[in-house]
């Protein structure tokens, strides 16, 4: 680097200034240096751009980096010139690289390094335009809080890998991690390897330049520290940690998972990583019908788009019409839509023909439902024994949206044709407990309080 100045001072003095402009042979040698420079790195950085998915600034912006020729041209061409291969008749040298070459690299040089300025401050005005439109998009999401329940200290990296990357850094969102002792335990060994394991998760975070908030918590169970840490916090998303082997064939979702979804409206993702993410080569998301009708269907669509920029694995859909149309609209309402596959599925009966196209390298996310919502399905029920007979090799992510009844939800359930009047009475009950303006038409007395809740 100190020594570019006398490089440039010293091939200077040997440019023929008056040559250059006057000689028809240096005109036109420099004409093809430079159209053959623009042009090769014109379709370089289209291919670049076309490979790596990125949009058109983005693509300009590489093409304006990169287009510049400097040093590297000079030395070359500086090196072709000391190169004396004979003499003429006359005494003057035979250079391998002429007086004409050493002008047009000049040229060149000149022409790329003018054309490169305005490319990129054109190119990086547009970025940061395209960026400021992101931004303000996203803003309702910088209320994002993202829990990650950390208690199983082999899955600690897996878990925070896929926290980290469900984060969108820009926003500001905040991500959590928890660790619940249980309080009948007691204190000791399990306070040294709860901070061990909250130590770890803090120094991956960092790693990554993304802040971890470590909260370790005393309670009778480990649902009850999630349910209320989610609480306190006002959590947006969950993240479990599940291990298949440990569900029987014939049980549903583990005791700990099944009560915080019953007892949580928040997206939950239970998470079974069998690989690392940078082994993994796509993303293969099933959709449950009529998944689109609830209300955080825009929310994991996102954090599915995240996922797929952040980890650079294409994202591909098996959906229904009205989903895939939904997931559309959402792609195509960002600044950078993503290139995303779709493939008909509405038939759960034959969910097994999914199992062609899932490869032991692909990361298998299902949308599921909790029980007695728009968009749960009674064929939900066998995921766990499709996971644990078919897919057991794949890591995998079961999604449970965030779901909470509304009126508005009640009128969509009352059009769709599937639902019978029980059916029917079943949600608005539902729909009338939990407004409570309507709670003694269907239930006399005072509620009994759940087993399960503790103050």
């Amino acid at each position: 680097m100190p020594f570019y100045p006398f490089l440039l001072g010293g091939v200077g003095m040997l440019v023929n200034v008056k040559a250059a402009f006057s000689s028809v042979q240096t005109i036109k040698v420099a004409l093809v240096m430079i159209g053959g420079a623009l042009l090769g790195k014109y379709l370089s950085c289209l291919l670049a751009e076309k490979t790596f998915k990125l949009t058109r600034t983005e693509g300009q912006m590489v093409f304006g980096l990169s287009i510049a020729q400097a040093a590297a041209t000079l030395a070359a061409v500086l090196v072709g010139y000391n190169v004396i291969l004979g003499e003429t008749p006359a005494g003057e040298p035979i250079r391998l690289l002429d007086e004409n070459i050493l002008n047009g690299s000049i040229m060149l040089i000149l022409v790329s390094c003018t054309v490169s300025s305005f490319l990129v401050e054109r190119a990086s005005k547009k970025l940061v335009a395209e960026e400021g439109i992101e931004s303000q998009e996203n803003k309702t999401q910088s209320t994002n809080k993202t829990l990650i329940a950390v208690n199983n200290p082999v899955m600690i990296n897996s878990l925070v890998e896929l926290g980290i990357m469900l984060t969108q850094k820009r926003n500001n969102e905040k991500l959590l991690a928890l660790n619940v002792l249980e309080a009948e335990k007691g204190e000791g060994e399990n306070r040294k390897a709860s901070e061990k394991m909250l130590n770890a998760v803090v120094n991956l975070g960092a790693g990554s330049d993304i802040q971890i908030q470590p909260i370790t918590r005393f309670d009778a169970n480990v649902a009850n520290g999630i349910l209320y840490t989610s609480r306190e916090h006002k959590i947006t998303d969950i993240i479990l940690g599940v291990t298949l082997p440990n569900i029987t064939l014939k049980r549903k979702p583990g005791e700990t998972t099944a009560r915080i979804l019953a007892n949580t409206e928040e997206t939950v993702f239970a998470y079974n990583p069998t690989q690392p993410f940078n082994t993994l080569k796509k993303i293969i998301v099933v959709v449950n019908k009529k998944a689109e009708l609830e209300e955080g269907f825009s929310h994991w669509v996102k954090k599915l788009f995240i996922l797929s920029k952040e980890s650079g694995l294409p994202l591909i859909f098996y959906a229904g019409k009205s989903s895939e149309t939904g997931i559309a609209n959402i792609n195509n309402s960002l600044p950078k839509p993503l290139s995303i596959t779709f493939n008909g599925f509405e038939d759960w009966d034959d969910f097994l023909i999914i199992s062609r196209d899932v490869s032991s390298n692909d990361l298998l996310v299902i949308i599921s439902s909790r029980s007695g919502h728009i968009s749960y399905y009674d064929k939900l029920e066998k995921i766990p024994q499709y996971l644990i007979r078919y897919f057991q090799k794949n890591s995998n992510i079961v999604i449970y949206p965030q779901q909470a009844m509304t009126h508005s939800k009640l009128g969509e359930l009352y059009e769709e044709e599937d639902h019978t009047l029980i059916d029917l009475f079943s949600e608005g009950r539902k729909v009338a407990e939990k407004a409570g303006h309507f709670f003694n038409i269907f239930r006399k007395g005072k509620p009994k309080e759940s087993d399960e809740s503790q103050d």
